[in-house]
C-alpha cells in the first residue's frame, strides 16, 4: 500500500477519532464500516 498523503491524512483521522472517542468516554460499539464512513465524510469535508 502506498503512502500517499491522503493516506496519511486517513490514518491520522481514524487516530483522532479514537483520541476523541476515548476523551469522551464514547466507546460505544461502532463497526469499523461505519467508521470508516465517517472517516470518508470527514475527508470529504476537508477536501
Amino acid at each position: 500500500m502506498l503512502y500517499t498523503p491522503n493516506n496519511l491524512l486517513y490514518k491520522y483521522i481514524r487516530y483522532r477519532f479514537r483520541r476523541i472517542q476515548i476523551q469522551c468516554n464514547m466507546l460505544y460499539e461502532i463497526e469499523p464500516e461505519e467508521e470508516d464512513e465517517i472517516c470518508r465524510n470527514l475527508l470529504k469535508k476537508r477536501a
